[in-house]
């Protein structure tokens, strides 16, 4: 493994060095964050759960029964919509503003102004104490340090990128070691403590998703694989009759959509099955994929509905009575404690049953007749945005 301390990392080596503090201790400090598969419990720190973008948190106990709002925190500055994401003990809402407020009670802890729209992801850091966001605005990406104490927080570093959209924003993905970007001109794998690219190719501008250490992405024609080290190709596959627009990578191969037909693939980008529907979506939307299942939006002639797929064959197990909102590109249900959770097509939040597709329940209030943003599960609650305010809703 190859590592190239900073500046500040390495004085404070040298000083561990002759004395001033243990050598243990520093290397404890200063070490290379480990890579994970599956983040830490409690959390949700990137735009589709883990790496690669299972929206799945089998730790999360989120609620099962009726819900109410625990808090809710306005700001203004959080258009455009997205999934708010969960660190350790803090929720964060990312568009033009960066708010954190913390998970149990609500009171700000963060508040970051900017001019442009981000989208962000949840880093630990191999040199500073705090964790930290890393942010991508199509033309720049920059990491933010977290305070200790309610405030602005602290960009570490800068640097543009080649990439102008903002209207499709990608959000970045992270195993915790590595950061990977695509700004639609460019996909690049940035190492977080100094923000150095390590490698760039062309980008698709579709969610990449991370794992088995290699970067997978669709740009509705190809699905290709790139090495995380060395940025070499090591997938380049056209699924027959399909054009992939969003890709989630699992032990043998992949799950893609496109539009509203979901498949499976083999490693070699063969069809396993595949379940299409009679409507069709006009957007990128990602599927939710667990051990057992496939979980995704399912257009229909009159309107929408969750469907539920066997992982193994693709037999479809049911489809949801409680009807779900589009949902944004690059957005799914989420599922966790054996629920699957999504906005519905009447302004609340709900949930059914993972199993049967039943429904547990669901709520109008405390919205403002706005689009909710897909919902996250962590710890016992789940967490979503308006755009304008981040909702906390937990059992009752």
């Amino acid at each position: 493994m190859n590592w190239s301390p900073s500046r500040r990392g390495m004085l404070s080596l040298c000083g561990g060095v002759v004395g001033v503090v243990p050598l243990w201790s520093v290397y404890e400090r200063y070490k290379p964050p480990t890579r994970y598969s599956t983040p830490p419990p409690g959390s949700w720190p990137v735009h589709g759960y883990d790496p690669a973008g299972t929206w799945h948190n089998p730790y999360a106990t989120a609620p099962r029964t009726g819900v109410r709002l625990r808090w809710r925190v306005r700001d203004r500055a959080l258009e455009p919509l997205s999934p708010v994401l969960v660190g350790e003990g803090t929720v964060y809402g990312i568009g033009v503003d960066i708010v954190g407020v913390d998970i149990v009670t609500g009171e700000p802890t963060l508040t970051h102004r900017s001019s442009d729209v981000s989208r962000g992801a949840l880093v630990p850091s191999a040199v500073y104490r705090n964790e930290s966001l890393i942010l991508s605005s199509g033309a720049a990406i920059r990491a933010l340090t977290l305070p200790d104490d309610p405030g602005s927080g602290t960009v570490r570093w800068n640097h543009t990128v080649n990439g102008t959209d903002t209207d499709g924003l990608v959000p970045p993905v992270t195993d915790g070691r590595d950061v990977v970007i695509d700004t639609g001109d460019e996909l690049a794998v940035v190492e977080p403590t100094e923000g150095v690219v390590r490698w760039r190719r062309s980008g698709s501008g579709s969610r990449p998703s991370l794992a088995h250490g290699t970067v997978y992405t669709v740009d509705g024609e190809q699905l290709r694989g790139f090495d995380v080290e060395t940025g070499d190709q090591t997938t380049a596959v056209q699924p027959s009759g399909l054009l992939p627009d969003s890709v989630v990578a699992i032990p043998d191969g992949f799950i893609v959509r496109d539009g509203g037909t979901t498949a499976c693939l083999r490693a070699d980008g063969s069809v396993c099955w595949r379940q299409s529907s009679t409507g069709h979506l006009p957007y990128a939307s990602a599927p939710a994929v667990t051990d057992e299942a496939v979980y995704a939006v399912v257009p229909e002639a009159d309107g929408r509905s969750i469907g539920a797929y066997s992982l193994s064959d693709g037999r479809e197990r049911w489809r949801s009575a409680l009807v779900p909102t589009g949902l944004s590109a690059f957005q799914a249900p989420a599922v966790a404690n054996e629920a699957v959770y999504f906005p519905t097509a009447d302004g609340g939040v709900g949930a059914v049953d993972a199993a049967s597709g039943e429904t547990l329940w669901q709520t109008a209030a405390p919205f403002d007749d706005r689009p909710i943003s897909a919902i996250i599960a962590a710890g016992e609650g789940v967490y979503c945005s308006d755009g304008r305010s981040i909702y906390a809703l937990g059992v009752g």
